[in-house]
């Protein structure tokens, strides 16, 4: 699972998500397919969910999808968009 960094202002304009980083004062603009991947990320959806929603939207093959988002994943990562979080189990306490 990711969470994006907070510190950045994420909008979208023209169905497409424009980023913000203040600090570096960059902006960054998504293309319509990042952008689609990015806002299932901003949801909450994990990879093999974005990818199945993925492939009701674009005309491309499985395989393509998954190399694409772990292409974008890496290069959020790198710019500090994107911080990976540790999956939490749930744990439900009993009564006796």
């Amino acid at each position: 699972m990711y969470k994006i960094n907070k510190q950045l202002i994420v909008k979208t304009l023209n169905n497409k998500i424009v980023i913000f980083d203040g600090k570096e004062s960059y902006l960054y603009n998504l293309n319509r397919t990042a952008s689609f991947a990015f806002s299932k990320i901003k949801s909450g959806l994990n990879k093999e969910q974005i990818i199945k929603e993925s492939l009701k939207v674009f005309l491309t093959s499985e395989k393509q999808l998954a190399k694409d988002f772990d292409e974008l994943v890496s290069v959020l990562k790198s710019k500090g968009i994107l911080v990976e979080t540790k999956s939490r189990k749930r744990t439900t306490l009993l009564k006796k």
